[in-house]
């Protein structure tokens, strides 16, 4: 699987191992940004036949077609660099933004960064009689 390591592919998932899928082999494919940029302007199709003949060289799978095979281009949807912090929070306002963006992107940063934010919101003390009230009492939670 060096190929895969070397070559235009950033991650693989082998969608038919996740809970709740119907029976047979799906796989998504996320080409690497560089790569997807060189060949934004390639008819889709194109684009999915070149990841798939890569993925099928690295692997071995060789299909003979897929029933389904699909690509496209999302634009900025990739974090090029991440902020390096959890979460961004603001006590005063009581404001907490949160979202693959600071963490690095992708599902699991999305979800570490949504959790750190949730504790952070959690960790806030209830303002007292004596306090002057916040304008906005209500936690404020962005995610992105």
């Amino acid at each position: 699987l060096g190929e895969l390591a070397t070559g235009p592919l950033e991650r693989v998932v082998r969608d038919a191992s996740r809970p709740g899928r119907p029976p047979g082999e799906r796989w998504l494919l996320r080409a690497r940004g560089d790569w997807s940029l060189r060949h934004e302007r390639e008819a889709p199709e194109a684009v999915g036949r070149a990841l798939l003949d890569v993925f099928s060289a690295a692997t071995g799978a060789r299909a003979a077609a897929p029933s389904w095979l699909a690509a496209h281009l999302v634009r900025d949807a990739a974090v090029s660099r991440a902020l390096g912090e959890a979460c961004l929070a603001e006590r005063e306002l009581v404001v907490v933004a949160c979202g693959g963006y600071c963490l690095g992107g992708g599902l699991e940063a999305a979800f570490l960064s949504g959790s750190a934010a949730g504790g952070r919101l959690a960790g806030w003390p209830e303002e007292t009689a004596d306090e002057k009230p916040s304008p906005a009492r209500t936690a404020q939670l962005a995610l992105w």
